[in-house]
């Protein structure tokens, strides 16, 4: 008897499922490999596009600082990693709106937009900054301004001035101001510097050792034409222009005459002008009498003008030249206090010092007095330390006084002055019955005394 194996069943394909099976299989590996490289396109077409906008942001950056050699130094540390922030906001904004954590991503574009807009509010603030510099290379700049020292050292670590360095302490920055974690368009200014008690003025920043400057307070001062430090005003200039616009000169004479109808004297009802001894000044003039060969002491008549009415007549322009130094439109008061301590002050009299408790004791106006904030060292305003009388009202006294000693100052060097220089009358063009009065016992011959014939002319101008 033979043996036989078995008969396997052997697995006949029907339908072709298995066949169908097989391909299934082989095209969901295709489906994943193709989704596999699809996600990989988009990803690198992410990073290249996160990477372009952080070059762009980097472009942006550079085109601002465009070589300026403090933004290089400066704003490079601060927008340090800034580029990649930018890029990631953006791809959040673009790609993952569902990662936003405000409606339509709107508080995240604000945060691009200040993103974006960083470099060029940075160099605007910079540049600001150092517009305001040159005031402390002005001649006549008033050094007890608050800011002058903070100016003055800021200055010289700008310009790298020996002593101002980072091995001394010295430093700058620009920050980029965060409330609640985000940015809220402002950024500051940031001066560093050490504090040595012991030296004078060795805190130009304070104790703290930093001074900064805010970018929407210098924005404001720009828009305004105001400034950290206040030039001292042209006083030569405004009381040119009170002698031009007043019309106390005479207009025929370019401004080189007072005008004749200051001259004292009397003027009737029918206009005639007449003048007596007493209308005008007498003063001792050495004389050569040619005919005795003497020379001869007289008291000889020169110009006298009515002050007074002169002074009312600028009167109303001062007030408005002080009325503009304090406008805080103008610049003021911080121009006023300027002009006042560097031109004005030496003149105030010292017994009414002590009557005015916002100068101080030399007669120059405490800068503090026109702050009105105590807790930064000010006076609240209606307090006797303060200029003003209550919020932006300056107090009448403060106005009173300046006006007076502006005046005061403007007459001494404008007119009275002009009429010191003025020469004698000659006798042939003095009114009647008015003639030179010699001074007894005044006679002396020529070789007595050290006068040369031709430093006066004679009486009749021989």
């Amino acid at each position: 008897m033979s043996y036989r194996n078995p008969e396997q069943a052997q697995y006949v394909p029907t339908s072709g499922a298995v066949r169908g099976m097989q391909e299934s299989l082989a095209h969901g590996v295709v489906t994943r490999q193709a989704k596999k490289e699809k996600e990989e396109a988009v990803e690198a077409a992410r990073l290249k596009q996160d990477r372009q906008n952080e070059i762009a942001w980097s472009d942006h950056l550079g085109n601002n600082i465009n070589g300026d050699p403090l933004a290089e130094g400066v704003l490079e540390s601060t927008y340090a990693g800034a580029g990649k922030e930018y890029a990631a906001l953006q791809k959040m904004i673009s790609d993952q709106p569902e990662l936003c954590e405000s409606e339509n991503c709107s508080m995240e574009i604000k945060q691009l937009q200040i993103l974006k807009n960083g470099p060029n509010t940075s160099m605007e603030m910079l540049g600001t900054f150092e517009s305001f510099l040159p005031t402390l290379d002005e001649d006549n700049v008033d050094k007890t301004q608050p800011l002058y020292g903070n100016m003055q050292a800021a200055n010289n670590i700008i310009k790298g001035t020996n002593g101002y360095g980072s091995d001394q302490g010295y430093g700058v920055e620009v920050r980029r101001v965060k409330k609640d974690g985000k940015y809220t368009g402002d950024q500051e200014l940031i001066f560093k510097g050490p504090c040595k008690d012991a030296e004078e003025g060795g805190c130009p920043f304070g104790e703290k050792g930093e001074w900064v400057v805010n970018s929407s307070t210098l924005a404001r001062l720009e828009k305004n034409d105001g400034s950290l430090l206040s030039s001292t005003p042209d006083l030569k200039e405004q009381y040119q222009g009170i002698s031009t616009t007043s019309g106390i000169f005479d207009k025929e004479s370019n401004g080189s005459m007072l005008e004749p109808s200051f001259l004292a004297g009397t003027q009737n009802l029918n206009g005639e002008f007449t003048q007596t001894s007493e209308d005008f000044t007498w003063k001792p003039t050495k004389i050569y009498d040619e005919t005795t060969g003497e020379y001869v002491t007289y008291e000889v008549p020169y110009p006298k003008y009515d002050t007074d009415k002169i002074r009312k007549k600028i009167d109303g322009y001062v007030s408005a030249e002080v009325d503009t130094m304090f406008d805080p439109k103008a610049g003021g008061p911080n121009e006023a206090i300027a002009n006042w301590n560097k031109n004005l002050a030496k003149t105030m009299p010292k017994e009414e010092i002590k009557d005015y408790p916002f100068l101080n004791e030399n007669g120059t106006m405490n800068w503090q007095a026109a702050n009105t904030d105590p807790k930064a060292g000010g006076f609240a305003p209606g307090t006797p330390d303060s200029i003003y009388e209550r919020k932006g009202v300056l107090k009448p006294k403060v106005k009173e006084l300046y006006a007076r000693i502006y005046g005061d100052h403007y007459m001494k060097e404008n007119v009275n002055g002009w009429i010191d220089q003025q020469p004698r009358i000659e006798t042939a063009n003095l009114p009647q019955g008015v003639i030179p009065r010699e001074i007894e016992g005044s006679r002396h011959q020529a070789k007595d005394i050290d006068f040369k014939p031709g430093d006066d002319e004679d009486l009749d101008g021989k």
